[in-house]
């Protein structure tokens, strides 16, 4: 547990450290319940990275951003602990201004009937998780990390709610996700898959 730990926090650092212009205007508010940390909103370039850790559960947290610029949401990474314990988790990615919208009114879908976690008025979510942790009866329906093509595309400006919520397994797991904007600056996409490249580094590691 506390190499995952370290793990992480080193993670989050390669990222936090880097300057540019980001899509997300400002970050409004954070938020957290039960087993989760504080999400960590991290910069690097024109890219906003959206870090969702927990370590027990239930679990859940929120993070309300502002942008002034279209953009595209990237599921860049889902990694948990144990490394393949089974299991899905919530996305709940709602538009809160100007013209409301709720893009993952999933109530119930996998990861997203957890009526124990306390998320006040955001029950609704869609399922994600990762080819060695998606349980098999929803391998098709949830959502899987993609470096190199957008959860959703062509995002409008405004201000808007992103969250993952946990009911029971994984037990401890990171979401990342990636507020782009668009278009992606030349050599964007190269940045989102060689982060992937050092998680996927981190996994060898292990397994060896």
């Amino acid at each position: 547990m506390k190499r995952f730990k370290i793990a992480l926090a080193a993670f989050a650092a390669s990222v936090f450290f880097a300057g540019g212009a980001s899509a997300v205007t400002t970050i409004d508010e954070t938020t957290k319940y039960g087993g989760a940390i504080d999400p960590i909103v991290a910069q690097l370039g024109s890219s906003t990275f959206l870090h969702f850790v927990w370590n027990g559960t239930p679990a859940a947290s929120y993070v309300t951003f502002t942008t002034d610029k279209q953009f595209d949401l990237y599921f860049t990474h889902y990694i948990t602990y144990p490394f393949m314990e089974e299991g899905t988790s919530g996305l709940i990615l709602k538009r809160l201004a100007p013209d409301p919208m709720d893009y993952t009114g999933n109530p119930s879908g996998p990861g997203c009937d957890d009526s124990d976690v306390p998320s006040g008025d955001l029950p609704s979510c869609t399922a994600i998780s990762s080819p060695v942790n998606v349980t098999p009866a929803y391998i098709d329906i949830a959502y899987n990390p993609n470096q190199t093509t957008p959860i959703f595309a062509g995002l409008s400006a405004g201000t808007y709610l992103i969250g993952v919520k946990e009911g029971d397994k994984p037990e401890t797991g990171l979401a990342q996700f990636v507020v782009a904007e668009v278009p992606l600056p030349a050599g964007g996409l190269l940045l989102l898959t060689g982060l992937g490249g050092l998680v996927a580094v981190r996994r060898r590691r292990k397994a060896a």
